[in-house]
């Protein structure tokens, strides 16, 4: 994870994303312990198996001028 944000911050990136399947709890939690937040919910964003499942939008702010209305 420090490497792919390292990356970023070279690429000159203000905020990673990412996307979550809503239910994959040991995901989350990693990315949580990454300081990501999850700051949206897309219903039915995908089909697996023929299912609808959703997915959790998560971000973590990588340049201070983008940290506005993310806990820190």
């Amino acid at each position: 994870m420090a490497a792919i944000e390292a990356e970023a911050r070279i690429a000159g990136v203000g905020i990673l994303k990412l996307y979550v399947r809503e239910g994959n709890d040991r995901a989350r939690r990693f990315y949580e312990r990454a300081r990501f937040v999850i700051y949206d919910r897309e219903p039915a964003s995908h089909m697996v198996g023929g299912f609808p499942y959703a997915s959790l939008e998560m971000a973590k702010p990588l340049d201070p001028r983008f940290a506005s209305g993310f806990p820190v």
